[in-house]
This record gives C-alpha cells, sequence and structure tokens, in this order.
C-alpha cells in the first residue's frame, strides 16, 4: 500500500513539474483529466513566486555591478574634469557625460548622486562655453573693455572654485558607494 502511495506521489509530482515548466514557457497545460488538489496549486504558485523572486535577485545584482563599474567610471572623470579645471584647461571633455546621461546609467545612482552629477554636468557646459567666450573677448578686446572682461574673468574663476568644490564633494560622495 506504501509503494502505491510513494508512486502515486511522485506521479502527481511529475506532473506538477510539467504543468510548472509549461507555464513558465508559455505552453498551454496539458489535460491529465485529474483534479489538482490545493497543495499541487499551492506548489505551483510558491514555484512562480520563487521565480519571480529570484528573476528580481538577478536583476539586482546586474544593476548593482553595473552602478559599481559606473560609479569607477565617474570618478576617474571627475579627477580628470578636476586636474583640468585646477590647470586651467579647457574645453572640459564632456562625452563620457553626455553617453552616461542619454543612456539612463545615471538612474542606477542614488539620488543625491545623481542630481549633483546632472549639476556638474549642467555647469562644465557653462563653463566651457564661458571659458570660450572670455577667450573670443580677449583676444579682440578694447582698452574700454578691459574692465568688463577682468569682471568676467572674476566670475569665471568663482563658477570655476565653485564646480571644484562640488566635483571633490561629489567624489567624497561616490566613494562612500564604491
Amino acid at each position: 500500500m506504501r509503494h502505491i502511495t510513494q508512486s502515486h506521489s511522485h506521479k502527481i509530482e511529475n506532473d506538477m513539474q510539467l504543468q510548472v515548466t509549461q507555464i513558465f514557457h508559455n505552453e498551454p497545460i496539458q489535460r491529465t483529466g485529474k483534479i489538482v488538489s490545493l497543495d499541487d496549486l499551492l506548489l505551483i504558485l510558491l514555484g512562480s513566486i520563487l521565480t519571480l523572486l529570484l528573476e528580481r535577485i538577478a536583476i539586482f545584482l546586474n544593476n548593482r555591478s553595473k552602478r559599481k563599474s559606473l560609479i569607477k567610471s565617474l570618478i576617474n572623470e571627475l579627477q580628470i574634469a578636476c586636474f583640468l579645471l585646477e590647470d586651467n584647461r579647457f574645453p572640459l571633455p564632456k562625452e563620457e557625460w553626455e553617453s552616461a546621461r542619454n543612456s539612463g546609467e545615471l538612474m542606477l545612482l542614488p539620488n543625491k548622486v545623481r542630481f549633483m552629477v546632472n549639476k556638474i554636468y549642467e555647469l562644465i557646459n557653462d563653463i566651457n562655453h564661458e571659458a570660450w567666450w572670455i577667450r573670443q573677448l580677449h583676444y579682440s578686446a578694447k582698452p574700454k573693455e578691459i574692465q568688463t572682461l577682468l569682471e568676467l574673468r572674476r566670475d569665471f574663476e568663482q563658477r570655476k572654485d565653485s564646480l571644484i568644490k562640488l566635483i571633490k564633494e561629489t567624489l567624497r560622495e561616490l566613494s562612500y558607494y564604491n
């Protein structure tokens, strides 16, 4: 009697595995003509919940590794930008920033860091434009415009210093996540 129960149990288990496999592969469920018990349904439900959970964990781990890689590249880019700013080398490279922004990779970053990186990107665009503009004015300035040029240069230096400060603060923040 016990042997019959075990073989029946194995048959039900095999049928359930077949049904679960069919469910996950969107295949039509083969009808065996048997009434499925509540235990069988609960096992099927548990299997699907576990599968979804495993998929979510895999996505999380994948995003985590992408985020670590993104943070490392951002740290490198920020260090380069900071060096170039301190050394007065313009224009600052922004291709990496644009590709990260446009690809949506920045969404993997924590909100505070994402805000800081977006602000840095905007300031880099402004500083590049101002540096170009000041350079053009410098070459074509008339004696009357020298005072205006000096004021522009002073404002530019203040903005540059605030950008350096923001970059260093962002680097410090990124080091917590690296």
